[in-house]
């Protein structure tokens, strides 16, 4: 009778391939899938510091838009303030004004604004995917929902050339 052995490598013979997991927007380091897949291959679970709403991520859409927004907001506040010292109108009615004049601004530049936080927060997450590619030197990178667009964009921009596996890449606005 032959003896069965219960080691990892017989278990899962494929333990020793290197795989880089781009996780999705807001899953996480610790998602479902990046615990699957440490538990098959030897991963890395990149850490994209990304999310559609905390501020407290480095590549949060938005931190990022906030930022991209801020001359806007800081217009609008010169404008109010050039307005009560010229004109001597009340307060009110200059800050109505102001308020309009930014928020016509604002919807005229909205693609503008949008696609520079898209690349902003793209580009945060592929510096950072460029270095643990570095780091660790992945056989597979691994890219789920918004990790797989950050797949997509390290093949079109040749950072990465080797094997890939992308699951419910989310279409992004082409940065190139």
């Amino acid at each position: 009778m032959r003896k069965r052995t219960t080691d990892s490598a017989s278990k899962y013979p494929l333990k020793e391939l290197r795989v880089l997991f781009l996780h999705g927007l807001e899953s996480g380091m610790s998602g479902s899938k990046a615990k699957q897949l440490s538990e098959h291959f030897t991963t890395h679970v990149c850490d994209l510091q990304v999310s559609g709403t905390s501020l407290r991520k480095r590549n949060s859409f938005l931190r990022h838009g906030l930022f991209v927004m801020l001359p806007l907001i800081l217009g609008w506040l010169f404008v109010t303030l050039i307005i009560h010292l010229f004109l001597f109108l009340h307060w009110v009615f200059i800050f109505i004004s102001a308020f309009v004049f930014v928020f016509t601004l604002g919807f005229v530049l909205k693609a503008h604004i949008i696609r520079v936080t898209v690349a902003r927060t793209i580009n945060g997450c592929l510096s950072i995917v460029e270095k643990d590619i570095q780091s660790f030197s992945p056989q597979v990178i691994v890219g789920s929902s918004l990790g797989g667009a950050l797949v997509v964009f390290l093949l079109k921009r040749r950072i990465w050339r080797g094997s890939t596996l992308i699951c419910f890449a989310q279409h992004m606005v082409s940065i190139g």
